[in-house]
């Protein structure tokens, strides 16, 4: 196959990429289809590198692609790929509206793997952006882990949006996700995960001064283990209530 070319123009691209994608699912064996597959996703990589926009609409034409030919190893590798292409070009919330198509198509481990990779690198950015636009994305996140059955980074999620929405001064919605927080590890049954909630509401009742809460909160955390906190992060936080 030969490589993408831009130098004629997006659309040439385009047109030459749907053929060569083409031509690829015509080879006579599954080890020479995957291999094209493949050498087309590192040349896009590659172009995703320097050319941002271009490549956000190289990617989409590879998924449309194979969305319409419901060939679903091809289709996530290309999800996970203009995922990537998004977050390159700063389109960190389309990024994520990727990850949750993808979450919900992904079977094997290895793309389940780069998946959880990717919402952690989204989750990581929504730190960067303002307490208006961090939480659609941790948002997204919440679906992702959802679709995933990803209870801990679930919880975590819902801990990180509800530190943001506190070091705001936004109450409610702290203690809203910190009370879906708890929910989750009470229907896990998880001393852990509960401990984690508890230490995050210490902290974050302590930011809106809410100063009993914080207290009490901090004694369940403490408590949430029959033989003390055993998590010297959440023990951490506990020890300043």
């Amino acid at each position: 196959m030969s490589k993408i070319d831009l130098s004629s123009g997006l659309d040439a691209a385009l047109t030459a990429l749907v053929a060569g994608l083409t031509e690829t699912l015509d080879d006579a064996t599954e080890e020479g289809v995957h291999r094209n597959v493949i050498e087309f996703y590192n040349d896009m990589m590659e172009i995703a590198l320097v050319h941002q926009d271009s490549s956000v609409k190289l990617a989409e034409s590879a998924v449309a692609f194979f969305s319409e030919r419901a060939l679903n190893w091809p289709l996530c590798l290309f999800l996970e790929l203009l995922a990537r292409c998004l977050f390159n070009a700063g389109r960190v919330h389309d990024g994520c509206l990727q990850l949750e198509r993808l979450a919900y198509n992904v079977r094997s481990d290895d793309r389940r793997a780069s998946l959880i990779e990717l919402a952690g690198e989204a989750s990581q950015i929504a730190n960067e952006y303002s307490a208006d636009v961090s939480p659609i994305i941790l948002a997204s996140l919440t679906r992702v882990y959802t679709a995933l059955y990803e209870s801990q980074l679930l919880v975590e999620t819902f801990l990180q949006a509800a530190s943001i929405y506190s070091s705001h001064g936004a109450q409610k919605a702290a203690y809203s996700c910190l009370e879906d927080a708890e929910t989750i590890g009470r229907a896990e049954n998880s001393l852990t995960l509960l401990a984690k909630v508890y230490a995050e509401t210490a902290v974050a009742a302590y930011e809106l001064q809410d100063f009993a809460s914080s207290i009490a909160a901090g004694n369940r955390c403490l408590g949430s283990h029959p033989y003390g906190c055993n998590d010297h992060l959440v023990a951490g936080k506990c020890a300043k209530f």
